[in-house]
């Protein structure tokens, strides 16, 4: 998104806070046409009477939040170029927002530009010839994915996904390394990536506590957890190292008063085996 369409879109957003609605027509074509059809999808406005797209009542909050971030995209993109002129090409310009994160899938799947359907690129056969691939993100880019993403904590499943437990589910798999980045959420909240987003971590308190802030950023999305995964904590695959080493800073208190039922379920069976489970362990054997 160019610095001209990022401007008219911080227009349109400041004016439907300040008035509460705007008409169709004043949505016009291009960045404000494809700025409405996103926040459609994603709940934060509706239609009235009148010719009127309204935000909804529990989603002022969400809109200020889509508000305040093109309008530090913008503070970047001025500040990237001012910083350009006055250093002249030498190396004082401004750590770069883009990211890069490692995807691979297990059958088609199309990446595609969310204000341009028709830019996309099929992911599976790259992958099939080279393996796991990177694309680059930045938080507020348009980049969507037309199978159900699932996150994934370690590296070796990222591999392997033909033979994860769970891989109905999901059709991409993107690996974030360990800890749910802040970049990362941003990117997930602030467009509608994927039909679903599903969390496959390691089953133990660094992994619930991932899934708890996910949840609180994205609330539709969904923790994958084995059918027996009692039955794997007991077994040889648990681990009660890592039980014991994650304890002494892990939030109990926050994952206890969660009302979310799988973040119960998982934090019982850690504590009644005393074991945590590796994301490894949803490899099945070729």
């Amino acid at each position: 998104m160019n610095e001209k369409s990022l401007q008219k879109q911080i227009r349109l957003l400041s004016r439907l806070l300040s008035e509460g609605g705007l008409n169709d027509s004043e949505w016009n074509k291009g960045s404000g046409f494809h700025l409405r059809e996103d926040m459609k999808v994603c709940g934060l406005i509706q239609y009235e009477s009148q010719s009127q797209w309204v935000i909804r009542t529990d989603q002022k909050n969400s809109v200020e939040d889509r508000l305040k971030a093109l309008q530090e995209q913008l503070a970047y993109f001025k500040k990237t170029a001012n910083s350009t002129n006055k250093a002249k090409g030498s190396d004082q310009v401004p750590t770069s927002t883009h990211k890069y994160y490692l995807l691979n899938t297990w059958k088609t799947c199309h990446w595609y530009h969310l204000d341009n359907p028709e830019d996309k690129i099929e992911l599976h056969q790259l992958c099939q010839f080279s393996g796991p691939i990177s694309l680059t993100f930045h938080p507020e880019d348009d980049l969507a994915c037309d199978q159900p993403l699932a996150l994934i904590e370690n590296i070796e499943p990222l591999h392997y996904p033909e033979q994860m437990l769970g891989r109905e589910n999901f059709g991409c798999l993107l690996y974030y390394k360990g800890q749910l980045a802040d970049s990362l959420l941003r990117w997930l909240t602030f467009r509608q990536r994927a039909p679903e987003v599903w969390l496959f971590p390691d089953y133990d308190y660094v992994g619930l506590a991932n899934y708890l802030r996910l949840k609180e950023h994205l609330p539709q999305a969904r923790l994958f957890v084995p059918e027996n995964i009692e039955t794997l904590l007991k077994s040889r695959q648990g681990s009660s190292q890592r039980a014991v080493d994650q304890f002494p800073y892990a939030n109990l208190e926050k994952l206890q008063k969660s009302s979310d039922k799988d973040i119960q379920r998982i934090l019982k069976a850690i504590k009644q085996t005393g074991k945590t489970l590796n994301q490894e362990t949803l490899l099945i054997p070729a």
